[in-house]
C-alpha cells in the first residue's frame, strides 16, 4: 500500500477516535449536570387533566424554565419533614436553567385537603414559590400566564395566545375509532349526574367511558 494511502487511513482513524471521545465527554458532562432526583414521570404518566395543564404550562414557561412533573416534596424541602408528608408530591415544579434550583411548585388543588395545604406550606418555607390551580378539564394559557406573571421572562402573549385554551378533551381519544371524546353528564337514569366520556361520533360509535378525575 502506498505511503500516502496509509497516511490518509491513519488520519481518518485518528479523527474518528477524536470525534468519539468528544461525544463521550459531552454526554458524560450533560449526565452529570442532571440530578437523578429530578427525574420524574413524563407526560405518559399523567392523566388527561394533568396533560392539559402541562401543555398550557409549557406554552407559557417552556422557554424560561424546565418543567418536572410529580416531584417529591421531600426533595424540595431542605429540612426534615413529618413522616406523613414524605410520600407527598408536587404536581409540577419549575427549575432554573441548571436544572438544580427549584423556583416554583404548582399544585392542582384538592379542596379541603388539609395535608396538601401543609405540604405547600413546607415547600414555601423552603424559599420556593408555591402556586395553586383548580383541577378542571381545560386550562387557558392566559390564566396560567396571569398566575405565574412574577416568574415570567418572555414578552406579553400574542392575541392568539390570549384566547388559547388547552383542554383534556383534545387529548382523550376513543379506543374504538380514535375520534375525540367529550365529557357529558348523564341527565337521567340510575347514573344521573355521573360524568362520562362520549365519542363525538355518537350514535354511530357508542363508545362510553366513565370519567374519573
Amino acid at each position: 500500500m502506498p505511503v500516502q494511502a496509509i497516511v490518509v487511513v491513519l488520519t481518518v482513524l485518528v479523527l474518528l477516535v477524536v470525534i468519539y471521545a468528544v461525544r463521550t465527554l459531552r454526554h458524560d458532562r450533560l449526565s452529570s449536570q442532571q440530578s437523578p432526583r429530578h427525574e420524574a414521570a413524563g407526560e405518559a404518566g399523567l392523566n388527561e387533566m394533568e396533560q392539559a395543564c402541562l401543555k398550557s404550562l409549557t406554552a407559557v414557561v417552556g422557554n424560561d424554565y424546565r418543567i418536572i412533573c410529580k416531584v417529591s416534596v421531600a426533595d424540595l424541602v431542605a429540612a426534615n419533614i413529618p413522616q406523613q408528608h414524605k410520600g407527598a408530591i408536587a404536581d409540577f415544579v419549575l427549575y432554573d436553567d441548571s436544572g438544580e434550583h427549584a423556583v416554583a411548585a404548582i399544585w392542582l388543588q384538592q379542596p379541603g385537603n388539609k395535608q396538601q395545604a401543609e405540604q405547600r406550606r413546607l415547600v414555601e418555607n423552603s424559599g420556593i414559590r408555591v402556586f395553586q390551580l383548580q383541577r378542571k378539564t381545560s386550562y387557558s394559557i392566559m390564566e396560567i400566564r396571569n398566575l405565574l406573571e412574577p416568574l415570567l421572562k418572555k414578552p406579553p402573549p400574542s392575541p392568539d395566545e390570549l384566547v388559547a385554551t388547552i383542554s383534556m378533551e383534545a387529548l382523550h381519544l376513543c379506543q374504538r375509532c380514535q375520534s375525540r371524546m367529550h365529557i357529558r353528564r348523564a341527565a337521567s337514569g340510575p347514573q344521573k349526574g355521573t360524568l362520562f366520556w362520549v365519542c363525538e361520533k355518537y350514535p354511530a360509535c357508542r363508545q362510553l367511558e366513565l370519567y374519573i378525575e
